[in-house]
């Protein structure tokens, strides 16, 4: 049995997964086809209309059809062979069936001939909980709305999701929704909230934000965006506007906030729920600093999070779910991957450098060259493997460089066109996190937050951000052999289990997901090299990389001044 899961209910990140007798064929996010980051349909004029808040758009305007196309065409069937349709939310045409603002009547699966309308919400816990391996946990739910909720919460037991305590959305904003209002004020854009994730510790939580943006319980929640806007309107900026103090503290005092709300909504649930796992789904889980601390609420044994936690992920939860309706078994296997998208030989990789005018050739062990001239100071963009979903590159779409190197700190940033203060993550071989960060685990999703030893920190300060911690990913040979096998010829080269990786992207711009999409943002961003699978192209020009003397682990602090910091931060003035 085929079940087509779509993402297109809601405003954005809109998708598309396939199952075959309850296994994932595929999922993949609309905008790495389309090339427009976030992408979402709304009618003209309309920007935030969806399916859910207005009765007059259609599912086939809506419709994601370059991932859907490119799902069926793996699979080697028709749209006519899928028996059914499963969506991401319940449209506004039903919305009788439920009633916006009544508990009572929560949203539920409802049925239109092949079609299978899956509440918002719970297809985002579908999506963690289906995939993470637990027979039993608690799954919490967070982002802006679905039909009329902004958090909630589920009892999983086996193959049955109970429904559980709500946040409802109430008439001035949800939860997701005063985060980004406060991204927007600090001229971060729609998609800008890691950037305010990132700005948050350069500041002090000086606001309260109590009458704002404050949850007392999941019946009474003070959430008034209007209000919000307002208060702060004086501290909006464009995006290359003038950062100063007053921006850091707003930062911190949202990020405060967000997992204030958070950890109390979390706490109520878990007074009634057994200890044990914990499993997180919605937008506002893409927040790496809140999951950590989530995961060390007491109660808490173990957390699982979906790389697509955010609203495209509904496409893999809207297909679990409604397979399960039908009758079909539920997965019960840990998701070890998150390349669930397109992947390319290298005659197609070929192609693409030749028709970019570029020359490529093959490498016995692409692994070993890359981790040499890692080494040796140069930023190599890699392409390899299928493409992940979700917003983390994790060694198959990425920009690679050596975390000894303070100075490539600066210069990625500035490649990317990135706030020159973000910061960046490792990817790191699993089994070593425990020697050099503090309380770690096993995180192979970059969805949590780790003190780096701080006898360590002046080891590596391109991954290290200025509270100190890092967002790891956790890299398993048998999930991403060679990616891993590049980290193997790194240590052999330097000591350091682990490199610098962030996606390859411009400002702006979806993660590639072409051989051609990969040219071209090799060569816009200006990368020393660039692999693809087993080729390797050299800087167009031939004008070489900055190289620097390979050195052994011990020589990393003085290749850092011996301080690990960064001039491109923004230091508080006061």
């Amino acid at each position: 049995m085929y079940v087509l899961g779509l993402a297109c209910a809601t405003s954005l990140h809109h998708g598309a997964a396939l199952l075959r007798d309850g296994e994932i064929v595929g999922a993949v996010e609309e905008e790495r086809f389309v090339r427009r980051k976030g992408y979402g349909y709304a009618p003209p004029g309309r920007p935030d209309a969806n399916l859910i808040n207005d009765a007059s758009i259609t599912l086939e305007e809506a419709f994601p059809h370059h991932s859907v196309r490119w799902l069926l065409d793996r699979a080697g069937i028709s749209l006519e062979a899928v028996e059914a349709i499963a969506v991401n939310g319940v449209p506004a045409r039903f919305e009788a069936s439920y009633g916006a603002l009544e508990r009572h009547r929560p949203p539920r699966i409802l049925v239109e001939g092949r079609h299978v309308y899956v509440p918002h919400h719970l297809a985002h816990a579908a999506s963690s909980y289906w995939l993470s391996g637990f027979d039993r946990a608690t799954v919490i739910t967070i982002d802006g709305r679905g039909e009329r909720e902004t958090a909630c919460a589920f009892d999983a037991r086996g193959d049955v999701l109970r429904r559980g305590l709500e946040v409802l959305v109430g008439a001035e904003g949800s939860i997701g929704g005063a985060y980004e209002t406060v991204t927007r004020l600090l001229g971060f854009g729609p998609y800008g909230q890691g950037s305010t994730m990132a700005l948050a510790p350069f500041g002090t939580p000086r606001h309260s934000l109590r009458d704002l943006f404050e949850l007392e319980s999941h019946r009474h929640a003070r959430i008034r965006e209007v209000a919000l806007k307002a208060t702060f309107l004086s501290l909006q900026r464009d995006y290359e506007g003038p950062l100063d103090d007053a921006h850091r503290d707003l930062a911190a005092s949202a990020q405060a906030a967000l997992e204030r709300c958070v950890i109390t909504f979390v706490k109520e649930v878990l007074t009634t729920a057994p200890p044990g796992p914990l499993c997180l789904a919605g937008g506002v889980v893409l927040n790496c600093a809140m999951n950590s601390r989530l995961a060390r609420l007491p109660g808490v044994s173990e957390v699982f999070v979906l790389p697509a936690a955010h609203d495209v992920g509904t496409a893999i939860g809207a297909a679990l779910e409604a397979a399960r309706h039908l009758g079909a078994p539920a997965p019960r296997r840990r998701l070890r991957t998150a390349a669930l998208g397109p992947a390319f030989d290298d005659d197609e990789h070929a192609a693409a450098c030749a028709a970019a005018g570029l020359r490529a050739s093959r490498r016995d062990d692409i692994a070993g060259e890359v981790a040499a001239r890692l080494a040796d100071g140069q930023v190599v963009a890699w392409f390899d493997g299928a493409l992940e979903i979700g917003p983390r590159a994790l060694g198959q779409r990425s920009l690679l460089a050596d975390p000894r190197r303070a100075d490539l700190h600066g210069r990625l940033n500035a490649m990317k066109g990135r706030e020159p203060w973000r910061p960046f993550a490792p990817s790191i071989l699993a089994g070593t996190e425990g020697d050099w960060l503090e309380g770690a685990f096993d995180s192979p999703f970059m969805l949590f937050t780790f003190p780096v030893r701080p006898e360590r920190r002046a080891e590596a300060p391109a991954i290290v951000h200025v509270d100190g911690t890092t967002r790891p990913q956790s890299v398993h040979p048998d999930v991403l052999p060679r990616y891993a096998r590049l980290i193997e010829g790194f240590r052999s080269l330097t000591g350091l289990p682990f490199v610098l990786n962030t996606s390859l992207n411009g400002r702006g711009e979806p993660i590639v997901c072409t051989p051609a999409d990969g040219v071209a943002c090799f060569t816009s961003l200006g990368a020393d090299a660039l692999a693809l699978g087993d080729l390797l192209v050299e800087k167009p020009g031939g004008r070489g990389a900055r190289r620097y003397p390979s050195r052994r682990r011990r020589d990393a602090t003085a290749a850092s001044g011996g301080t690990g910091r960064r001039s491109s931060s923004p230091k508080r003035s006061r």
